[in-house]
């Protein structure tokens, strides 16, 4: 077991124990690849694991089951308040299912809802997902994974990377375009929906490698955007989660080199920031890399931590947000 998370308020700390792991982290489950970290109410984990094309199931009593395989690429998820499992989809190729937004009832197992496409184009790669207090769907869409198949013709696709939201009623909305973003990944709403908080996460030379925020309106629209962490040339974040006081749980960095244009000057970990951007712990992860987090159990105190092959787990003293 865990014990609780003491988040300091002003100072950077980082407490790894001698094998490079943070000693209130416990594994929770081994996999391959995973990302997209979700719970429903009852406190039972769903994560995708990307290269293996599943999504999985992982109770609190320590069941591990697959939920669906084959699934589409599946990348970022989250469950609603109405435990519908929307899931970020990026699409298997050529002959293969499209890339998507779906929406799954879990006490049916109906998939109710599937967009796949935005003013008659394709979307290029659907990474991670979130919803606000009024059930509104935020969507990230960008390039494809490193390791997946092209995309396919270039006119059948959006223009660019963009972030999109999903009202209840079904309609779909452009709220960030590829003018605005280059490369969005990890996405989520502070607790009283004033801000969108957004990752730039491009491996490419020269890429832009930042954490963001968006003014959202009463409307669910993205206003002017302020840059509140800049990952440099190490590897940026990619999957975040928030907790009630809103501060940022963010899964960033790297502690050996894939190939792609980015140092191990920010080691993978989870980055704790406050709204105001304000850096205030960072929790070492023993993996190479690490890929995201969601907050779960009863109480949503225990914060998730997809890395690589393995699943952590650690409890805070803080309650988060379900998206």
């Amino acid at each position: 077991m865990t014990r609780p998370l003491d988040v300091p308020r002003a100072a950077l700390r980082t407490r790894p124990d001698p094998d490079g792991r943070d000693g209130r982290l416990a594994v929770a489950a081994t996999v391959t690849f995973t990302e997209g970290p979700t719970c429903d109410r009852a406190g039972t984990l769903y994560f995708s694991d990307v290269r293996g094309n599943r999504i999985l199931r992982l109770r609190d009593d320590g069941d591990l089951a697959v939920f669906r395989y084959p699934a589409n690429f599946a990348n970022g998820m989250v469950c609603d308040p109405q435990d519908r499992l929307w899931i970020c989809e990026e699409g298997e190729g050529e002959g293969g299912r499209e890339a998507r937004i779906s929406c799954t009832d879990l006490a049916t197992g109906e998939e109710r809802i599937t967009v796949a496409a935005y003013g008659g184009r394709r979307f290029r790669g659907p990474k991670d997902i979130t919803f606000d207090s009024r059930g509104r769907i935020y969507f990230t869409d960008g390039s494809r994974p490193f390791f997946l198949a092209d995309r396919g013709d270039p006119a059948t696709l959006t223009p660019g990377s963009a972030v999109y939201r999903i009202d209840p009623d079904g309609t779909v909305v452009r709220i960030l375009d590829h003018h605005r973003v280059r490369e969005p990944n990890g996405i989520v709403v502070s607790p009283d929906d004033a801000t969108l908080y957004l990752v730039e996460n491009d491996p490419k030379p020269g890429g832009i490698r930042r954490l963001l925020a968006f003014a959202l309106d009463e409307a669910g629209a993205a206003g002017e955007g302020r840059v509140l962490h800049d990952f440099g040339d190490g590897r940026s974040a990619d999957g975040l989660s928030v907790d009630r006081s809103g501060r940022l749980w963010v899964a960033a960095g790297l502690n050996a080199l894939r190939g792609l244009a980015e140092t191990l000057a920010n080691r993978a970990g989870v980055y704790v920031f406050e709204p105001s951007g304000a850096l205030v712990e960072m929790i070492a992860v023993p993996e190479d890399t690490v890929t995201n987090t969601c907050f779960g159990g009863p109480d949503r105190r225990t914060l998730f931590v997809t890395a690589g092959k393995t699943i952590y787990r650690l409890r805070t003293e803080e309650a988060g947000l379900g998206n």
